[in-house]
């Protein structure tokens, strides 16, 4: 059996009602873990080989709760059954394929409100059955894009591909902006805040950013959502956003970031909490952002302010 790197993989609370409940009140909590540990949540094994899955629970404010194992049953023998709570699933391999195992908190809270809680995914590749690797794996950005794809935050294309360097445009952003920071957010059904923007998939995240004030057209009306976003356009957007705030004793190391500059205030700011990951004395203020950039800029935002 091959030993592989320790991972011990950590998540908050989801709310099934599609709030986010960040109160001290109320929190659910899973460590999962593997023996043998997995890499990059990945597994490789052999026919025959044995598995152990290990949970622990953390909760506060939780009156009930329902438990359930995930896994493919013709990949896995486990005991003990799936619907069965239990810390610990003990597995054998008796299938060649590929099994994603997870563990999933169903809990009612003392207030009767509801929500759940899922670990992150090992995925248990038998033989030569191995996973598709991600374009992003490797990538400088590769921890924060996992993050995010892993909270609903951002998604890949149809043909399964992020693309890390592709620049991202403004009706990504306003996707990307939405669901980070106000995943209870509650849409419009008829979202035409814009000539150009007429229901299609990033409607309801431009029309619901524009209703709240974040982002206004151009002066032809026009959202453009098509057009790329510049570096100091999306990092304003996310200090004002997250509520990050300026002040005038904010100073950043960049050589390129003037005082004069109107963004001056907005990349001090993100300097300061750690929301950037250019070194070097060189921002690039006026260069497009790319998908990686905006999503490391996001999860170490989250990071900071704990946004769960």
């Amino acid at each position: 059996m091959k030993k592989i790197i320790a991972l011990i993989a950590m998540f908050g609370l989801l709310a099934t009602s599609g709030i986010a409940f960040a109160q001290e009140d109320y929190e659910l909590l899973i460590v999962f873990e593997s023996d043998p540990k997995s890499t990059d949540n990945m597994l490789l094994v052999d026919l025959g080989d044995e598995i152990s899955f290990t949970r622990k629970v953390v909760s506060i404010g939780m009156a009930d709760f329902t438990w359930e194992w995930s896994y493919d049953s013709n990949v896995l023998d486990c005991e003990p059954m799936p619907e069965i709570d239990s810390p610990d699933l003990e597995c054998t391999i008796i299938g060649d394929g590929l099994s994603d195992v997870s563990y999933t908190a169903y809990a009612t809270m003392d207030d009767d409100s509801e929500m759940t809680a899922t670990s992150k995914t090992i995925t248990v590749s038998v033989g030569d059955y191995l996973p598709e690797v991600p374009d992003y794996y490797g990538h400088p950005n590769f921890e924060a894009i996992e993050y995010l794809y892993t909270e609903g935050i951002v998604e890949g294309f149809p043909d399964g591909t992020f693309k890390p360097e592709n620049n991202l445009t403004r009706a990504e952003l306003m996707k990307i902006l939405v669901l980070a920071a106000m995943p209870w957010a509650e849409f419009e059904e008829d979202n035409t805040c814009f000539p150009d923007v007429n229901n299609e998939w990033f409607a309801k995240y431009v029309c619901y950013a524009a209703n709240e004030g974040w982002v206004e057209g151009y002066p032809d009306g026009e959202f453009k959502p098509g057009e790329n976003v510049l570096k100091v356009e999306a990092i304003k957007m996310i200090i004002e956003v997250f509520n990050f705030g300026t002040r005038s004793d904010f100073v950043n190391s960049y050589e390129d970031v003037p005082e004069d500059a109107w963004f001056y205030p907005y990349v001090s700011s993100a300097e300061h909490f750690n929301l950037l990951e250019e070194e070097g004395g060189l921002y690039n203020p006026g260069a497009a952002i790319t998908r990686g950039q905006v999503s490391e800029n996001i999860y170490r935002a989250t990071d900071y302010l704990g946004v769960e």
